[in-house]
C-alpha cells in the first residue's frame, strides 16, 4: 500500500490492518446491521406492493405490455424500433410468459427491482462513510416517495435505478481496487443500465467526470479506458437506433422551464407533490451540507480517495441534471422528472453522509423526522392517478353496439384498450407459435378501428371524413388529456357528421360517443 493510499484510508476512518477483527462483538454488530438493511428492504417492498393494482393500467404500461408480450423474433424487432427499455422489456416478456398479464404480474417486477436497490444503496453508503451512513441511506431510500411511486408501475425506471446504483458501486470498487474482475462487473452492469434506460448514459458521464477530482496517480486509466470502450461497443446498436429515429418518441416533452426543473428537484429530494414538505426542506438542507463537506474535503485532503468518494456522489446527483438541461436548451427537451429517478439515491446518500457525521442522538432524531415525513406523504402518493383507462374501457364494453367504430388520439391508447380486451377474455397476448396474434378490437359486437382512416385524411376535406364515418353506426373517441392539433379537427368533423357527443370523463380519460 502506497503512503498516499494509506493516508487516504486513515483519513476515511477505515481500519488499516489487513485482517478485520473477528471478535464476537463485531460479528454481532455486523449481523444486526444486515438485519436492519433486510428490514428496510422488506418495508420498501411492502410499501411498493401495497395497492399495486389499485390504479388502472395506463398507456405507457400498455406499451410495455404490448412490446413484451411479443414472441422473441417480434420482441427483437420492436427493440430495434424503441431504442429504450429493451432489457426491461425482455425481462417482462418472460414474466408474462410464466405469470400472465394481470396488473399485478406486470407491476410486481418493478417493486422487486426497487426493493433490491435498498441493500445496494447501503453498500455504497458504507463504502463512502461507514456502516452508519449506509444504514441511514437504506432507511431513507426505503421510504423515498419517487422510488416507491415508480416501483408500482410496469415501466423500467425502478430497474434502471437499481442498475444505476449497481454501476456506481462497481465503479467505486473498480477504481479503488482495479482488478480485471471489478472492471468487468462495472462494464456489464453499466451496459445493462444503458439498455434499460438510455439516459443512464448521463450517470456514466457523472462517474467518469468525477475522476477529474481524483489524483491521477490513483486512477487506473488503462482499465477505465478499456472498460469505457467496451461499454461504447456494447451500445453501438443502441446508438444506431437513437440516431436513426431521432427524437420523435420524446417530441412530446415540453420545453425546458423553471417548473420542470422544480419538479426534478422535488423528485431528487424525495417528493412527488408540488407542495413543499418539511422532509423535502430537510433533505435539501442536508444535500447543501453535503456539497459544503465535499468542497471542504477537496480543500483539506486534495484529490484523495476520501474527497473523491463524496465528489462522486455529488456528480451522480448534479451532472445528469446539468447535461439534461444543456441538451434541453440547445436541441431536444429532456427535462422530465422521472427521467432523473436514477439520481434520487445520490441525494439520499449525500444526506445520509452528513447525518452520519452528527452525534448519534441528533442523527437518529433528524433521520427519524425525515422518515416519518415521507411516510406521511404516502397516502397522497397512493391517491395519484394518471387516468382511469380501466373504467373507460369498461364503459365502452358495456355500452357498445353492432356496427360501432372506435378511434384513439394516439396509438398507445389503442394498446391500453387492447390490454383490457385480453384481460376480459377477448384476445390472447401470447400464442403457441412465434407469431403475434393481434388482439381483436371487438367485444360481443362488431367494433372496428376508425383511427387510421381519420388521421390519414385529416388534411383533406371534411366530406371524406363524413363518408367514412357514415359507415359506422356510432363512433367512440377515446382521449387521454387534452386534444391538440389534428385531433381537434377529427373531433370537429365527427361533430359535423354526428352532432355533439355524449362525453364521460374518467380521471383524465375522456370517452366521447358520437351518434346520430
Amino acid at each position: 500500500m502506497s503512503d498516499l493510499t494509506l493516508r487516504d484510508e486513515v483519513r476515511a476512518g477505515n481500519p488499516v490492518s489487513a485482517e478485520p477483527s473477528a471478535s464476537p462483538i463485531v460479528s454481532h454488530r455486523h449481523t444486526a446491521t444486515w438485519v436492519c438493511v433486510a428490514a428496510f428492504t422488506g418495508l420498501n417492498l411492502a410499501l411498493s406492493l401495497h395497492a399495486l393494482t389499485g390504479r388502472s393500467i395506463w398507456l405507457d404500461e400498455a406499451d410495455s405490455w404490448y412490446v413484451s408480450a411479443q414472441h422473441i423474433p417480434k420482441l427483437i424487432s420492436y427493440a430495434g424500433w424503441q431504442g429504450n427499455m429493451e432489457l426491461y422489456d425482455a425481462v417482462l416478456h418472460f414474466v408474462i410468459s410464466i405469470f400472465g398479464s394481470s396488473a399485478f404480474a406486470l407491476r410486481a417486477p418493478s417493486a422487486v427491482f426497487g426493493a433490491a436497490a435498498i441493500p445496494v444503496v447501503f453498500l455504497i453508503g458504507r463504502h463512502i462513510g461507514g456502516a452508519r451512513c449506509g444504514l441511514v441511506a437504506s432507511a431513507l431510500s426505503s421510504v423515498s416517495l419517487p422510488l416507491i411511486l415508480w416501483s408500482e408501475y410496469a415501466r423500467a425506471y425502478s430497474m434502471g435505478t437499481l442498475l444505476a446504483c449497481g454501476s456506481v458501486l462497481a465503479f467505486l470498487k473498480a477504481v479503488e481496487s482495479p482488478t480485471t474482475r471489478n472492471f468487468v462487473i462495472w462494464t456489464v452492469v453499466s451496459a445493462a443500465l444503458t439498455y434499460t434506460l438510455t439516459l443512464g448514459l448521463f450517470v456514466l458521464a457523472a462517474q467518469l467526470g468525477s475522476l477529474v477530482f481524483l489524483n491521477p496517480r490513483l486512477v487506473p486509466w488503462r482499465k477505465v479506458l478499456a472498460s469505457s470502450v467496451a461499454i461504447a461497443l456494447f451500445d453501438v446498436p443502441l446508438t444506431y437506433v437513437v440516431i436513426r429515429d431521432g427524437t420523435g418518441q420524446i417530441a412530446w416533452i415540453p420545453p425546458a422551464s423553471l417548473d420542470e426543473i422544480r419538479s426534478i428537484v422535488d423528485y431528487l429530494l424525495g417528493a412527488v407533490n408540488p407542495r413543499v414538505s418539511l422532509a423535502e426542506v430537510a433533505m435539501g438542507a442536508l444535500c447543501l451540507g453535503g456539497l459544503a463537506v465535499g468542497v471542504w474535503a477537496l480543500v483539506r485532503y486534495g484529490r484523495s480517495r476520501v474527497s473523491w468518494r463524496l465528489i462522486l456522489i455529488l456528480c451522480w446527483l448534479v451532472v445528469p441534471v446539468l447535461i439534461g438541461t444543456f441538451v434541453s436548451l440547445t436541441s431536444q427537451p429532456l427535462l422530465y422528472d422521472r427521467y432523473f429517478l436514477t439520481s434520487v439515491p445520490a441525494a439520499v446518500l449525500l444526506s445520509a453522509f452528513v447525518l452520519s457525521r452528527f452525534p448519534v442522538v441528533i442523527a437518529v432524531a433528524l433521520a427519524a423526522a425525515i422518515f416519518a415525513g415521507q411516510l406521511v406523504g404516502l397516502p397522497s402518493m397512493y391517491a395519484r392517478t394518471i387516468g382511469n383507462f380501466q373504467a373507460a374501457a369498461s364503459y365502452i364494453f358495456t355500452h357498445d353496439r353492432s356496427g360501432d367504430c372506435i378511434t384513439f388520439e394516439i396509438q398507445a391508447n389503442e394498446f391500453t384498450y387492447e390490454y383490457f380486451l385480453t384481460q376480459w377474455g377477448h384476445g390472447h397476448a401470447i400464442t403457441s407459435t412465434p407469431r403475434w396474434t393481434y388482439p381483436s378490437i371487438a367485444t360481443t359486437t362488431d367494433v372496428g378501428t376508425l383511427g387510421d382512416e381519420l388521421q390519414a385524411t385529416e388534411h383533406q376535406n371534411g366530406r371524406q371524413i363524413l363518408v367514412r364515418a357514415q359507415g359506422c353506426g356510432r363512433v367512440w373517441l377515446v382521449v387521454w388529456g387534452t386534444l391538440v392539433g389534428s385531433d381537434r379537427n377529427v373531433r370537429s368533423r365527427l361533430e359535423s357528421a354526428y352532432g355533439p357527443p355524449l362525453a364521460r370523463n374518467y380521471d383524465g380519460v375522456t370517452v366521447d360517443l358520437f351518434r346520430h
